[in-house]
């Protein structure tokens, strides 16, 4: 069987994944087999068309026609938390939570990107320990601890106990340590101590 073209396999791909994300730089290498990245991104150019992809930022379509913004937002956070392992974070991870009133006026997640995107209202953060559905709890309650002096709804810090439960200290990473500063795992220790969960933040943090 003949081999297909790179543009015809985009072209494919966007035909079986209407109403979703195509993200150039993560598609190349992950999803497609390609010599250089200039090279992959001239075929995503010629599948433009017949893929209908509808740019929504830089290296970032929308695959479909006519997209409205309640379209193009709710396929960011699909593409973005549950397919490529990311988390809303920052003010928008305490909203979630109701842990403040006011919804924020753009959109944080962090995820398994290369570099930081602007999207829209959407900012796109990397970070270098993959997001899994057995960590996220821990990681959701990591990103909140270090957010901690803009908890506005001290009624609903519940919230925080409950995604203690799970915590291992194996989802502590070499990454995670710089990642975050040393009063967000001053304050992760000082709970789960608290919820008499095992755990060995406080070696961990000696030498930092």
């Amino acid at each position: 069987m003949e081999k297909l073209s790179v543009t015809q396999q985009i072209i494919n791909y966007c035909k079986s994944n209407p109403n979703s994300i195509f993200d150039v730089e993560l598609m190349f290498g992950n999803v497609f087999q390609c010599d250089d990245f200039d090279s992959f991104r001239k075929y995503v150019s010629r599948a433009k068309e017949q893929g209908n992809l509808y740019e929504v930022g830089k290296g970032v379509y929308y695959i479909g026609k006519y997209p409205t913004e309640e379209d193009i937002q709710r396929a960011i956070v699909d593409f973005y938390v549950d397919n490529n392992y990311g988390m809303l974070s920052g003010l928008s991870l305490l909203y979630k939570y109701r842990l403040i009133e006011d919804a924020p006026s753009y959109v944080e997640i962090k995820c398994s990107v290369k570099r930081n995107k602007a999207i829209g209202n959407n900012k796109i953060i990397p970070t270098k320990t993959m997001i899994t559905k057995d960590n996220r709890s821990f990681r959701e309650l990591l990103e909140i601890l270090s957010q901690q002096t803009k908890i506005e709804c001290l009624e609903n810090l519940e919230v925080l106990k409950e995604l203690a439960k799970g915590y291992k200290d194996s989802y502590i990473t070499a990454h995670l340590l710089v990642e975050y500063n040393r009063i967000a795992f001053v304050r992760l220790m000082a709970l789960l101590n608290k919820e008499g969960i095992e755990n060995n933040i406080r070696n961990m943090l000696t030498g930092i």
